[in-house]
């Protein structure tokens, strides 16, 4: 809900001041949110390089002779029923320089089995079995296995990475020498197997962004450079929200308007009993008392706003 613009308006006592006397009437917190989130996406698009073809920059995600390693990690606990799916598409990408990082020390449910079957064959493929305290702890612990000169990603064991992602986000960050990271979007499939296709609702993760649409783009549809990633890490304390709470302080930082959306799908998210469908009330309470924290003094009563139009 962007808010318009509204005119400025001489009140019956102002109607016979000269025109540069004429007193603006004070602008409403969410009329200042709408003027914050202009001049944010302006220096968005000063970013953009003027070439998109152009390559060779320092931050080029583009290694000497190679392409640059993209390393996804998957926090797993009794997640079996899709598992096996997941990992074939991981495999599927047509991307050399690829790892899967996947962390699960204490499933019962059969998934070590498909995990080790996975492993034992694929050295793409790495089994960290290191007990971890939730999704967030396991994410950190993923992190310790990944180089600072490699881009970071996330799946879950519910997720279906679509053919050419990979490839897709190598040419992305090496388009954009200025970007830290991607997001796409992705499409949303129930248990019945049908799926609906989920836009991204802006085009980049700033502050006033993240405070107006929450989570953006789910952490499986975002890839970001991992000496970001590890310098930042995980709170231990998002059970549910983690990767809304990791976007809110990379963008107090500035450093959400350099992570770029992509318009085209990235996952196929399946939402058959996991945890964004769950707990999804816990989610939301959790991701507002994040942003609350983290937001700036003026942005608090935004916020109060902004949550009583949901």
């Amino acid at each position: 809900m962007s808010p318009e613009k509204m005119p400025c308006k001489a009140s019956d006592s102002q109607a016979s001041m000269p025109l540069g006397e004429c007193r603006l009437q004070p602008l409403t917190g969410i009329a200042f949110a709408a003027i914050v989130e202009g001049v944010n996406w302006f220096r968005i698009c000063l970013a953009q390089p003027r070439d998109m073809r152009s390559r060779g920059s320092a931050n080029s995600v583009r290694e000497t002779g190679s392409l640059m390693r993209i390393s996804i990690v998957l926090p797993n606990l009794n997640c079996k029923k899709y598992l096996k799916e997941c990992i074939e598409a991981f495999e599927a990408q047509d991307y050399e320089n690829k790892r899967l990082i996947i962390v699960d020390s204490a499933s019962s449910d059969g998934s070590h089995d498909i995990i080790r079957s996975f492993s034992e064959r694929n050295s793409d493929i790495l089994w960290i079995q290191e007990a971890d305290r939730g999704i967030s702890d396991a994410l950190n612990i993923g992190l310790k296995h990944i180089g600072d000169g490699e881009i970071f990603g996330y799946l879950g064991a519910d997720d279906i990475i679509l053919p050419g992602t990979l490839r897709n986000v190598f040419r992305a960050l090496d388009e954009r020498p200025l970007a830290i990271g991607v997001f796409f979007d992705s499409y949303s499939q129930n248990a019945m197997g049908q799926r609906k296709l989920r836009l991204c609702p802006c085009k980049a993760m700033t502050l006033p962004l993240l405070m107006k649409h929450r989570t953006i783009a789910g952490m499986q549809n975002t890839y970001i450079r991992s000496d970001i990633v590890k310098r930042y890490g995980f709170n231990l304390s998002a059970r549910y929200s983690m990767d809304y709470e990791l976007y809110l302080r990379l963008a107090k930082d500035e450093l959400g308007e350099r992570i770029f959306h992509i318009a085209t799908p990235s996952t196929v998210n399946i939402n058959d009993g996991n945890i964004s469908t769950r707990f999804r009330k816990l989610s939301r309470r959790e991701a507002y008392r994040f942003a609350f924290r983290i937001a700036p003094f003026g942005w608090k009563k935004i916020m109060v706003g902004l949550r009583s139009l949901r």
